[in-house]
């Protein structure tokens, strides 16, 4: 008697298919051409020819990318760098054509967070560079929800760091970003107001 077919899958292909399913959620390095990678949107941290940028081709030439890049993708097949702009330059300036990097699915306020966190760590950042990452920064905490209303069930009445709010007032986003960032809140308002000044 001929074996029936429903045009049902068995289950090898059912545990194959679950499991390609699983490998394709996995962050993983992979090699993308350096021109299919745009730089961030207002990227506000300028990449410059500098003592710091001939060090690190140098270091390049010598071990190769010891991190990778962080990109999200686009909807056309290309990415953007979250994470990476100065080592994109070092290797176009080298002549590579090509950069390890992790692609990760991000929306545009995580995506801005992670760009800034990236970057702001580092020694030479001018002052209106680090105005406008802090500006970023806040409007992307804003659009995620990161109100004051939002930390009422986090952080309680009597919260009383140095850099942050008094006693029995909520912090305010800009608390919360300078107890992230281990500045006050002053200081980032001082950096932000640097980005309204017209040259």
């Amino acid at each position: 008697m001929p074996k029936l077919d429903l045009g049902l899958p068995n289950y090898d292909s059912l545990f194959s298919t679950e499991e390609e399913r699983q490998e394709s959620r996995l962050e993983k390095i992979v090699s993308i051409p350096i021109d299919k990678i745009s730089d961030f949107k207002n990227h506000p941290f300028h990449v410059t020819m500098d003592e710091d940028m001939l060090k690190l081709i140098d270091s390049i030439k010598e071990n190769g990318i010891l991190i990778p890049a962080l990109v999200r993708p686009k909807d056309d097949g290309t990415y953007e760098m979250i994470s990476g702009h100065r080592r994109k330059y070092a290797m176009s300036h080298i002549g590579l054509k090509e950069m390890n990097a992790i692609v990760r699915e991000l929306d545009d306020d995580q995506a801005t967070i992670l760009m800034v966190d990236s970057n702001i760590q580092r020694e030479n950042i001018y002052p209106s560079e680090r105005g406008y990452a802090y500006k970023m920064r806040l409007e992307a905490m804003k659009h995620q929800g990161k109100t004051i209303d939002d930390f009422e069930n986090d952080i309680p009445v009597e919260y009383n760091k140095t850099t942050s709010a008094q006693v029995g007032r909520k912090p305010e986003t800009a608390d919360v970003l300078g107890d992230q960032l281990g500045v006050s809140r002053n200081q980032i308002r001082r950096f932000i107001r640097l980005t309204d000044v017209s040259i």
